[in-house]
């Protein structure tokens, strides 16, 4: 995808990996969905995500994340081969909450203050999904212009544990912890070096991310609303 940006290249997507979020939100759930979308040849353009950090630079289209669900994706790396997709995050999750880190951050939405104190997350999404299975941002556009953020505040394992299930189930999740906010640039800067994920894959950690949406910058096949 990195590859395609800024081009007049065309991408199409296939669910076959492990979570197929952004086969989600684009509305493709099978295999064959996928290819029906090449062959009706449909197309269109989606925003993307630019991350920079010190260490590096890179577009996303789906989801962008720091703290708790990037160190769940770290655990996914070490588990047994035997585990995988849903059944593999779930056992990174249960192992991650005898570690939970709540870290004292600073988030700035569109050059505004937006967020400071103690953070179990933050997550910077252009699709609906994440993980396979959790809609951190059930109501994000890929074509809106604009991200769907969502910083979590300090929470302990009960908390987690019980936010968790709601996460599950395609409906927005509230709570006075829970703070959400539409914009296109978020910079991060966390108190200590911390571990971020860019579509589900590891960033080395870092204490300070910017996150920019790009519009319109990937030409894709589309599913025909029918």
């Amino acid at each position: 995808m990195n590859a395609c940006v800024h081009t007049q290249r065309t991408v199409a997507v296939i669910p076959a990996g492990s979570g197929d979020d952004f086969a989600y939100s684009l509305g493709i759930q099978t295999t064959q969905q996928g290819l029906e979308t090449v062959l009706d040849a449909n197309m269109s353009f989606i925003d993307c995500g630019l991350v920079e950090t010190e260490h590096d630079k890179a577009y996303f289209i789906n989801s962008f994340g720091v703290g708790f669900d990037a160190e769940v994706g770290e655990k996914m790396q070490r588990l047994p081969r035997f585990l995988k997709g849903q059944a593999a995050y779930f056992a990174a999750v249960l192992w991650q909450l005898f570690s939970l880190r709540n870290v004292s951050m600073t988030c700035w939405v569109d050059g505004k203050p937006f967020f400071k104190g103690a953070s179990l997350l933050s997550a910077i999404q252009n699709g609906k999904r994440t993980g396979g299975s959790f809609y951190l941002t059930p109501q994000a556009n890929i074509q809106d212009g604009l991200f769907d953020v969502v910083v979590v505040g300090r929470i302990g394992v009960l908390e987690t544990l019980l936010l968790l299930p709601q996460t599950l189930k395609e409906q927005l999740v509230t709570g006075p912890k829970i703070h959400r906010i539409r914009a296109k640039e978020i910079v991060i800067e966390s108190s200590v070096a911390r571990l971020a994920h860019l579509e589900g894959e590891e960033l080395a950690a870092t204490r300070k991310f910017k996150a920019t949406l790009v519009e319109r910058a990937l030409k894709m096949y589309v599913p025909h609303v029918r």
